[in-house]
């Protein structure tokens, strides 16, 4: 699974630096010349198509596999893999989106589609599913509408993911508290955490910082019932949440309950080196789909058994949002044919589900996901992760709107307020009184 990234990043989610994000929002916005789109209408593919994605050794390992079993099923057609870390990925993708150069099959996120909609660079894909080329009928369509742009399906989903709180077990059940449970709200949470803290050794904080995480933000937002953004781009929340949700980490930051602003910022990014595996913390926020990779480490440096928790619910109840990944042909494409192919395959075939084993987030396909549930060889933690999934999914989350300065505020801009705010250098209410007032220039322009 990917490595986390501080300030986020289905990855830890992170995004693109503030330059690389400019310079793509100038390059885009006038197209450059493009190489005629091939139809894939009836033909069987043939030749040779490039697959560009982002991972680490694991995902590589698994990415070949399918490639491996694609190239068996379809012998005419070569797939040339090629993959970068998290932010070499993109800060590349950006340039060759701009050139107009994409690989025929390149690995997109929900989060960053609107990015490339000015320049035209994606294709529509709505014509390769209509002629049965691509099959997405067996993926929910509040999934499958992640990949859409003003209409245009831009990326097949193939990952769903979404965050969680990862704590250990054992330390909870040594301090003699019950284990936190789904549905409870704020305050009930904090109380807890409060109770946690008293009966930890020195040193030991009952959770890590997470307000400096916008993912965290975007939850609290929507359990009480705001978006990020609202239909104009422009951020569709009043300052009076943020403060709220800052002015919670604050307190317990002030109280001993959360981990220092300084001890926060030099956390190792790997989930092996995470504070919640050096039992330096309780309670972390993770990426759903890394709560394996930290059962896994933490079995390892034997500092407890790990549970897993959504986050706390508000007014209107779940926040939790779906971020998915998934798969897009540049309109630049010179072999659509083998690319739909190579799409439909890695999303529809249950071999390739099973050799890929929902490593970039639970697999999309209803049946292949409930497949993979259902096997005796998934095991009990990454279970967890995909019946997570299948719960948040089905409680109707709202779809996340996107716009392309996304990655700006809420990457770049978020964080840096936020940690002045937690390292003493800015007051709540005045860091949240320059985000808002940032955001909103930043997102005009």
């Amino acid at each position: 699974m990917a490595v986390k990234q501080k300030g986020r990043g289905i990855a830890r989610r992170g995004g693109w630096t503030k330059m690389v994000v400019a310079t793509a929002t100038a390059l885009l916005a006038v197209p450059l010349g493009m190489t005629p789109a091939a139809s894939a209408g009836t033909t069987a593919p043939s030749g040779n198509i490039t697959y560009f994605w982002w991972g680490d050794p694991i995902r590589n390992q698994l990415t070949d596999a399918v490639i491996n079993l694609y190239e068996k099923a379809h012998p005419a057609v070569k797939v040339q893999g090629e993959e970068l870390a998290w932010t070499n990925y993109w800060e590349k993708v950006t340039v060759e989106a701009a050139a107009h150069t994409l690989p025929c099959v390149t690995q997109t996120q929900s989060r960053e589609l609107e990015t490339y909609t000015s320049g035209k660079v994606l294709m529509d894909l709505n014509s390769l599913v209509k002629s049965g080329d691509i099959n997405v009928s067996g993926m929910p369509k509040a999934i499958l509408d992640t990949g859409m742009v003003n209409g245009k399906l831009e990326m097949i989903p193939y990952g769903a993911a979404y965050d969680a709180l990862v704590y250990n077990q054992s330390m909870v059940a040594k301090a003699g508290l019950p284990q936190p449970q789904r549905g409870w709200n704020y305050a009930q949470f904090g109380a807890w955490l409060k109770k946690l803290q008293a009966k930890l050794p020195k040193g030991v904080y009952a959770t890590n910082l997470t307000g400096t995480d916008s993912d965290a933000f975007l939850i609290y937002a929507q359990t009480y019932g705001y978006s990020l953004f609202n239909k104009a781009g422009q951020l569709g929340f009043p300052a009076s949440l943020l403060q709220n949700f800052w002015g919670i980490w604050e307190n317990y930051v002030k109280e001993g309950v959360a981990a220092p602003e300084a001890m926060y910022a030099s956390e190792p990014t790997s989930s092996e080196e995470s504070y919640i595996v050096k039992g330096r913390v309780a309670v972390e926020a993770e990426p759903g789909n890394q709560y394996s990779d930290v059962v896994s480490a933490a079995a390892t440096s034997k500092v407890g058994k790990m549970g897993m928790m959504l986050y706390p619910y508000g007014p209107h109840g779940l926040g939790e949002a779906i971020i998915t990944s998934g798969l897009s042909i540049p309109a630049s494409c010179n072999n659509v044919p083998a690319a739909a192919s190579f799409i439909n395959f890695f999303t529809n075939n249950a071999a390739a589900a099973k050799a890929f084993a929902s490593n970039n987030g639970a697999v999309t396909d209803t049946a292949l996901l409930d497949n993979q549930i259902n096997s005796k060889a998934t095991s009990p933690s990454v279970k967890l992760e995909l019946n997570t999934y299948k719960y948040i999914s089905g409680q109707h989350v709202p779809l996340v709107l996107y716009p392309s300065g996304y990655t700006q505020v809420f990457t770049d801009l978020f964080l840096q307020v936020s940690e002045k705010i937690f390292s003493g250098e800015e007051s709540v209410a005045a860091g949240t009184k320059s985000f808002m007032q940032q955001a909103k220039v930043d997102l005009a322009s």
